[in-house]
């Protein structure tokens, strides 16, 4: 019998002081990378998907993100350090 299936990793890649995009509220702002695998007998054999996303420290709601506006926050956190 052979085992496979789906796992995630997350990576949070910055977090910074935004406008959220959902509630308007200026607040932490959490941008982090979902990393979907292949996986077989359990273990990542194959990374199959990565994802950028964005989650509000105030109301909580996740969005995706495109690769540019990622990379654009995290060098906006990175600038404010």
């Amino acid at each position: 019998m052979i085992l496979f299936g789906y796992r995630q990793t997350v990576k949070e890649l910055a977090r910074l002081m935004a406008q959220c995009r959902n509630c308007g509220m200026q607040g932490w702002q959490v941008v982090f990378r979902v990393l979907t695998w292949f996986t077989l007998f359990f273990i990542p054999v194959l990374p199959l998907w990565i994802s950028r996303k964005v989650q509000c420290g105030t109301c909580g709601t996740v969005q995706k993100l495109s690769k540019a506006d990622a990379d654009a926050m995290i060098a906006h956190a990175g600038a404010h350090h």
